[in-house]
């Protein structure tokens, strides 16, 4: 992937040094994912792992990745994740004072309550080169 891997605030607090340096490695030997996910036409979503929280809610980590040469926001954006197999699910993201910097990506996870997935365990989604 392109462009430099920059965290949000509220991942740099949480993230493991192990999670953190995984999603690094990946980050820099990404070449595709299994799935695919819509955002605003500037950024390119890649769905890293795929994975259910106790309330049986789908948890999507991606890389969000913005290709621009201007600051972009994720707020109020519908994004919308697929994959072969399944129905597509689409929720709204509301996070405030999020914010990608130009030519640069970040970690982060989307939740989305309505799904027809089963598997609890994390599942790997991208293929490294």
């Amino acid at each position: 992937m392109n462009g430099q891997l920059n965290w949000h605030p509220k991942w740099a607090k949480t993230i493991s040094m192990k999670d953190r340096n995984d999603l690094e490695h990946l980050f820099q030997y990404a070449s595709s994912s299994q799935a695919e996910m819509v955002g605003p036409e500037q950024l390119d979503i890649v769905p890293v792992y795929r994975a259910l929280n106790y309330k049986n809610e789908l948890l999507i980590t991606a890389f969000v990745c913005n290709k621009s040469n201007q600051s972009l926001s994720l707020l109020n954006s519908n994004i919308s994740y697929y994959e072969q197999g399944f129905s597509r699910v689409t929720t709204i993201a509301t996070i405030p004072n999020f914010v990608i910097l130009p030519n640069s990506a970040v970690v982060w996870t989307f939740i989305y309550s309505k799904h027809a997935f089963h598997e609890k365990d994390r599942f790997l989604l991208i293929k490294i080169d």
